[in-house]
């Protein structure tokens, strides 16, 4: 919240909101909510993760940002 926010009452309702109720939402418009609460693809098994070893990432970090840029930037940069 900004420190001269106009609404801050209105920041911290929709801060509660985004911490509760608002993690169903979250998950419907297929972002991954905080809540563990919140049944989840990954949660249930259906979805695997993978994790990447820090140190591949170290030592491959040009080969990874080209890769982001790439694939979740939409072309090179």
């Amino acid at each position: 919240m900004a420190k001269r926010a106009p609404h801050p009452a209105a920041a911290l309702l929709f801060y509660d909101f985004m911490l509760s109720d608002g993690q169903q939402v979250m998950l419907v418009r297929q972002f991954m909510p905080a809540s563990r609460k919140i049944p989840t693809l990954v949660s249930s098994g259906r979805i695997a993760v993978d994790f990447v070893p820090p140190d591949l990432v170290l030592d491959q970090g040009a080969k990874w940002q080209k890769l982001y840029t790439e694939v979740l930037r939409g072309g090179s940069k």
